[in-house]
């Protein structure tokens, strides 16, 4: 007599339940991956608004007192250590006449005049990435004004390192339900089979 489920039946079986296991765990990183894209476009999103304020700020400054008042406004915010912000101006020689830097980042070119917040370009600069307008204002003089990416950065790496820990707990449990939800269609199987043995036997 058949004892149990016949082997290909408990391959066919637990192969079933690996497949809905692995299923579940690529819809559910799917959908963190989608939801990691927005959060990462919407972090960007703010921190060019932070620099559109920025702009808008020097803009109504410029107009009042034009380079003195600019140049007096980014002198007064460079005083304080701000790891977030980067502000250069320079005069039409490219000497720096303000700013919270010691120079113009290498490789970023200055497009377009006046204060207008479009287009931010992203770029590295000691280390880190940042977000920038850079214009050349009436009379040639380069403006730079730039957020640092860096809180963006430490958001989206903890974000993936929440979603590696989820992938790996989802697997898990993935596993041992499909494990389970096998044992209990093995023994299922197990007592049919038994059943259809008793009836071959011509016990009725």
């Amino acid at each position: 007599m058949t004892q149990g489920p016949a082997p290909w039946q408990a391959r066919a079986t637990l192969r079933l339940a690996a497949m809905l296991a692995l299923a579940v765990t690529l819809m559910s990183l799917a959908a963190m991956g989608l939801q990691y894209r927005l959060i990462g476009q919407r972090l960007t999103e703010a921190t060019h608004a932070q620099l559109v304020a920025d702009l808008d700020g020097f803009a109504a400054l410029y107009d009042q007192r034009r380079i003195i008042a600019l140049r007096q406004a980014i002198e007064y915010r460079s005083a304080v250590p701000n790891l977030a912000e980067l502000l250069v101006l320079q005069d039409r020689n490219g000497a720096v006449l303000a700013g919270s830097a010691a120079g113009w980042p290498a490789g970023l070119q200055a497009s377009g005049e006046g204060f207008a917040a479009e287009p931010g370009v992203g770029f590295s600069h000691a280390g880190a990435r940042w977000l920038g307008v850079a214009r050349v204002l009436p009379g040639g003089f380069p403006l730079l004004v730039a957020r640092s990416l860096a809180p963006v950065d430490a958001t989206l790496a903890a974000l993936r390192r929440g979603m590696a820990a989820l992938a790996v707990a989802l697997m898990a449990a993935g596993g041992l339900t499909g494990w389970l939800a096998a044992r209990s269609v093995m023994m299922r199987l197990g007592r049919i089979n038994d059943l259809a043995d008793r009836v071959a036997a011509g016990d009725l």
